[in-house]
């Protein structure tokens, strides 16, 4: 089984949630001051991740090592850019 299609099933009602917001509304910040168009990019950005992850795992029948505090620096070095 392809792991986006794994993916992609479970998250249809999300799709349809997305879908649904129009124009300004993805400029409303939440409570820690990113825009709901920069939350719906994170999401996006670590489904793909997990998505790729998985791929690997599938074709060397083994997860990269990565050191710790990775996910920590990749979210910091996001936040402007989302």
């Amino acid at each position: 089984m392809h792991v986006q299609h794994v993916i992609e099933v479970p998250f249809s009602d999300f799709h349809e949630i997305i879908n649904s917001v129009k124009g300004i509304a993805f400029k409303q910040e939440t409570p820690s001051g990113l825009s709901l168009s920069a939350v719906f990019a994170h999401l996006s950005f670590w489904d793909d991740w997990i998505a790729k992850r998985w791929e690997r795992f599938l074709t060397y029948g083994q997860f990269e090592g990565f050191p710790n505090d990775l996910t920590e620096l990749i979210n910091a070095a996001g936040v402007r850019c989302w």
